[in-house]
């Protein structure tokens, strides 16, 4: 039978002290707290994301309604579109100018307007805005 002789292989056999054993705990747990954060805040950002992209897809969809009008004819308006229903104010920003036809029989008139969109969207309150160029026809 083998018996130690000294403190030192004693504490080999042993194994880890009460010391050691908490300070990995320690260095463990600050890890895990670190890593989880981490996970939480991507959570958060996704969760941002998700929310603007659908935003910006139903701003999409609005400017592609809108490309139907002519707001030289039409100023405002209240469209539907899905379960959205959206107002939209035509105002002119520049001076009406002539625009010759290629046969020089008639004359159009444009004018950029600048489009204000408003609408609702899961319970939130939108706004955004364009710029559209209308027309309407003169005599030459």
């Amino acid at each position: 039978m083998f018996v130690p002789n000294n403190n030192k292989q004693t504490r080999a056999m042993h194994g880890f002290t009460l010391i050691e054993v908490l300070i990995a705990l320690a260095i463990l747990s600050a890890s895990l707290a670190t890593v989880l954060g981490m996970f939480s805040q991507g959570q958060q950002n996704t969760a941002k994301v998700s929310q603007v992209y659908q935003i910006t897809r139903q701003q999409n969809n609005i400017f592609n309604a809108l490309q139907q009008i002519n707001p030289a004819q039409k100023q405002q308006g209240t469209q539907q579109l899905g379960a959205v229903t959206y107002q939209w104010q035509a105002a002119p920003i520049s001076p009406l100018a002539p625009v010759r036809s290629e046969d020089g029989t008639g004359t159009q008139y444009v004018q950029l307007y600048k489009i204000t969109v408003d609408y609702q969207y899961k319970g939130q309150s939108h706004q955004f805005a364009f710029e559209k160029l209308g027309w309407q026809e003169g005599t030459g």
